[in-house]
């Protein structure tokens, strides 16, 4: 309960911080919105694009708007409406989990309201999206219901106690038309080795041999109490004997991480605690996959721990012990817990791996003991879902693949470093920190070889009716660095200049202006906003900013020289009509 309250706080306090973040500038920009020329809406903005963190919620809330010019206009236009975007409100609510109430609610506090026709929209646009994509639709058409073949009873499994069967009968075949033109295949025997799947663990797969005809089964599921086999092709001869053959090596990987999560469960709740409990898991071949219920994140030492515990089981070589057909009522008074969430019976299958560490309700294979898994490694932990974490691991070869793996990638590195015998963590910390320091060093200089530009530029200056105008390329500036530059640029030029850089992103696409006027020059109605926003439209794009400085940013970088030549012209008029 504490977990859930500090969770909920917490969400709190970060919708109310990102609420409080971008609310000025709605009040801003509403209260310019009659009168949108005086150049204070292009301030706000200027400001807003300042704000690196208030940016970064702009583009994540409107994902729709593609570029920053429509970000902008949009979250312009809600503002202008003295409206809280609904994009940002279904931002806050979809991806931080705060209420669309509270949002309201503050919302009216600072006199706002919120945009609810746009934030019903996008709940809609999500709702579908999880209905696409939780929704498994097979087209029931020509052929889709089964055609019985023999009478008896069907999907007896045997699984457990072998791999093969001859002399299995087909009592039921289906074809399923599937999109795009393809079919799927099932048949149904009277009994089958092969495992359907169920509670996390997938099917088999195998062999159907029918006389001379093989055919290959790729899955293996559950239908109304029937084990239903997927098949590459139905067989010609129905009423044949079918020799059925799982492919034994993959379902041994499949036991070992079966029985290396069984014992993971037990560790967790062991080492973390008995609230832990199965969410959701996955067994494969390859690996297993473990959803659990937990209030924090596993840390580093936590998970050494788990997997020095799981091992330590696992050397032991404790037997399985395995009861079938357990009344429920003596299965719980042994402790046994449901693994898997499936839906059981009056009577169970109970899997004990040591009466004191790992007792399951389980109906899936496992190995005879847990030495067959060899050893148990963890591949990643993260979060699910609130409260809910994840742990992916392998077991067997495929953990000693993982761990060759890591071996071969660990002596790699140290070969890269000439002393062997140190250990790579500490020569790689003083190689990442020796290469902050000189991108450190490199960023400085190149600052200092864009500021060295400046001197060229100054003197290069154009007079018109008493201002000096100072333009020039600049090549391989970022537009944070032109924004500097151009800082510098107003500093060092003084009374009566106007200063207009550009520069192009080859990689982009793009290309940045930045625009400055000197106070004086304010006073006659020059502004760098409108100033660089003219120019802008030369390179495809828009800009504005503060009167004092401003930037832009266009899609036409082949056009960056026209328009810094543009600047005169540009200004004269400016200075010609008095602003």
């Amino acid at each position: 309960i504490r977990a859930e309250e500090e969770s909920f706080l917490e969400t709190l306090g970060l919708g109310i911080a990102f609420f409080e973040r971008l609310v000025p500038y709605v009040k801003r920009l509403a209260a310019h919105a009659e009168n949108p020329d005086d150049g204070e809406t292009a301030a706000v903005l200027e400001d807003l694009q300042q704000n690196t963190q208030a940016l970064d919620l702009l583009e994540k809330a409107f994902v729709d708007a593609g570029e920053r010019e429509a970000m902008l206009g949009a979250f312009t236009a809600a503002a202008a409406r003295r409206q809280v975007p609904g994009d940002v409100a279904f931002l806050l609510h979809d991806t931080y989990g705060f209420p669309i109430d509270l949002t309201q609610l503050m919302a009216r506090e600072e006199g706002l309201g919120v945009d609810m026709a746009r934030y019903a929209e996008l709940m809609d646009r999500q709702k579908e999206r999880a209905r696409a994509a939780g929704a498994f639709k097979i087209d029931h058409a020509a052929g889709a219901d089964w055609r019985e073949v023999g009478g008896g009873e069907d999907s007896a499994f045997v699984g457990y106690e072998q791999t093969e069967v001859d002399g299995a009968a087909v009592r039921a075949v289906r074809t399923l038309d599937l999109d795009d033109d393809r079919q799927r295949h099932e048949i149904v025997l009277d009994q089958t080795p092969f495992y359907a799947e169920s509670g996390g663990q997938i099917g088999d797969a195998g062999i159907l041999r029918v006389g001379d005809d093989e055919i290959r089964v790729l899955d293996v599921q559950k239908e109304h109490g029937r084990i239903v086999h997927v098949v590459d092709r139905l067989p010609d001869a129905l009423d044949a004997p079918v020799r059925a053959v799982v492919d034994a090596g993959r379902r041994q990987r499949i036991m070992k991480h079966h029985t290396a999560t069984h014992l993971l469960h037990a560790a967790l709740r062991e080492r973390l605690g008995t609230h832990v409990q199965q969410k959701g898991s996955l067994v494969a071949p390859d690996r297993l996959r473990f959803d659990f219920s937990h209030f924090e994140g596993v840390g580093a030492d936590d998970l050494r721990q788990l997997e020095q515990r799981v091992n330590e089981v696992i050397q032991r070589n404790v037997a399985r012990q395995e009861d079938r057909d357990v009344p429920m009522e003596d299965a719980l008074a042994r402790g046994a817990m449901a693994l898997f969430g499936e839906k059981y019976g009056d009577r169970v299958r109970v899997i004990t791996f040591d009466p004191d560490y790992s007792v399951e309700l389980c109906g899936g294979t496992h190995v005879a003991a847990t030495g067959e898994i060899g050893v148990f490694r963890f591949l990643s932990e993260g979060s699910v879902a609130a409260g809910v974490r994840r742990v992916e691991a392998v077991a067997g070869h495929d953990a000693l693949r993982h761990i060759d793996q890591a071996m071969e990638e660990l002596a790699q590195a140290k070969g890269q470093f000439k002393a062997l015998g140190r250990p790579v963590h500490e020569a790689i910390a003083e190689l990442m920190e020796e290469r902050r320091l000189l991108e450190k060093n490199l960023e400085g200089l190149r600052q200092q070889q864009l500021e060295g530009r400046l001197e060229t530029f100054l003197r290069d200056a154009a007079r018109i009716d008493g201002a000096r105008l100072v333009t020039g390329r600049v090549e391989g500036a970022s537009m944070d660095a032109l924004r500097t530059l151009g800082q510098t640029l107003r500093d060092r030029a003084g009374d009566g200049a106007v200063g207009v850089l550009g520069t192009v992103d080859p990689e982009g696409g793009k290309v940045y202006l930045v625009a400055t006027v000197a106070d004086d020059l304010v006073q006659r109605g020059v502004q760098a906003g409108r100033l660089v926003g003219a120019l802008a439209k030369r390179v495809g794009g828009g800009g504005g900013g503060r009167p004092q400085l401003a930037t832009a940013g266009g899609r036409q970088p082949e056009n960056l020289d026209d328009a810094l030549a543009a600047a005169d012209a540009v200004l004269r008029e400016m200075l010609g009509d008095g602003g």
